[in-house]
Order: structure tokens, then C-alpha cells, then sequence
């Protein structure tokens, strides 16, 4: 019996532009503000920095750890805040939660850091009841297998209990699967199909209370 849906964010409820501005232009126009440098080249230095520092380190997500090794002056939280507008969600988010919020229990699992979730998830909607940030709360650059298991003995709940939607084939799909979670992976583009595969989150609703009806 399904308890918990749990949900990724970037792809999946919003698009990335929120995450993309943040980085490669609120950023650099601090830098370039701040140092009286063209916008250009500064954003040619912040992007090598990021590039040098990698994803593969958990400071890559951490906008606090940009600020400081920058050097900004700026509010870290201001930037955010201001720029909460560009957080876009696909059209049938809102119809999806509100739907699913009256039989399941919501959260997200991200690897966005929580600074972002929190601002993301404003625009959103308030229908989860726990946001996970794979980097602030696991301290992981990657959605694991011990990462899932993590968030199901954090909501007290068997992994056949939850089910997870997410756009990565890989950390959203394959992975929790490995720990007996159902997923959903969701292709926008159409390019993928399959019993577990899903086009937009309207076809992830009707399959799960379908389902439920049938119980």
C-alpha cells in the first residue's frame, strides 16, 4: 500500500531556469558589480571556478560557500528571494499535488541544496510534508541507494511504501528501485516508454489512483 510520494524538483516540477540564472547570471553580475569587471568576463571566472571546484563536491551546490569564496559583499538570501519569479512550474503541477496531497503523503527529494528548496518550494505550493536535499541533509552529491533507504526510515515507512518521480533515468528511475521503491520516470521529450515510464504528471496521477481504485 502506497504511503508516501515523494518527488524530484528541477525537471520534474519546475523547468531549471531558477537554478541557471542564480548561477550563471545573478552571480556574475555581483562579481562584476562588486569588482568593476565586464559582466563577461567575470561570468568566463565564475564558471571556471565552478568547473575547477566540480560536482563532484558538495561545495558545487552550497550558494553559501560561492559567497564566500568570492568574496561578495551581497546577501546570499536577497539574491534568492529576488529572484523567486523565475521559479516555472510545468503547467500540471498544481493540479497533480492538489490531487495526490487527498491520498498520499507529498515530499521532495532533491539533490538542490535546501537554500533553493525552500525558495522553489514557495512558488510551488505548500503540499509536502518533508523536503530532503540530498547534499544539506545527506551530505551526498548523488541520489544513492542509501539515500532512499535514509528517507524511508526518516518518514518511518517500508520502501514497497513509496514511490518516486523524477526526470534522471539513472538517480530517479534505476536507483531507488535497487532499494524496492517504485519509481516513475518522467520523459517530457517523448522519447522513452515502458509500464513505468510517463510523459507528463497527469499520467503518473491517473496510473497511481487508477490503482488505488483497484485496490
Amino acid at each position: 500500500m502506497i504511503k508516501v510520494i515523494s518527488f524530484d524538483m528541477d525537471g520534474t516540477l519546475i523547468d531549471n531556469e531558477f537554478n541557471r540564472y542564480i548561477w550563471y547570471q545573478a552571480v556574475p553580475e555581483l562579481y562584476s558589480r562588486q569588482y568593476n569587471i565586464e559582466f563577461q568576463k567575470a561570468k568566463a571566472y565564475v564558471s571556471d571556478e565552478y568547473d575547477r571546484i566540480g560536482m563532484n563536491a558538495l561545495e558545487w551546490y552550497d550558494i553559501k560557500f560561492w559567497f564566500r569564496h568570492f568574496r561578495l559583499e551581497a546577501d546570499w538570501k536577497e539574491a534568492l528571494q529576488k529572484n523567486a519569479h523565475r521559479v516555472n512550474l510545468y503547467h500540471e503541477v498544481k493540479p497533480t499535488l492538489a490531487k495526490l496531497s487527498k491520498y498520499y503523503k507529498l515530499v521532495v527529494t532533491s539533490l538542490v541544496s535546501r537554500e533553493f528548496l525552500e525558495v522553489e518550494v514557495q512558488v510551488v505550493g505548500n503540499h509536502f510534508q518533508r523536503l530532503f536535499s540530498v547534499t544539506s541533509d545527506f551530505h551526498q552529491v548523488k541520489k544513492t541507494p542509501e539515500v532512499y533507504y535514509s528517507i524511508c526510515r526518516h518518514l518511518e515507512i517500508a520502501p514497497g511504501e513509496m514511490v518516486h518521480i523524477g526526470d534522471d533515468h539513472l538517480s530517479d528511475f534505476l536507483i531507488p528501485r535497487e532499494r524496492g521503491i517504485r519509481s516513475f520516470y518522467l520523459d517530457r521529450h517523448g522519447q522513452s516508454e515502458g509500464s513505468d515510464v510517463v510523459h507528463s504528471l497527469e499520467e503518473v496521477t491517473r496510473k497511481l489512483l487508477g490503482e488505488r481504485e483497484n485496490l
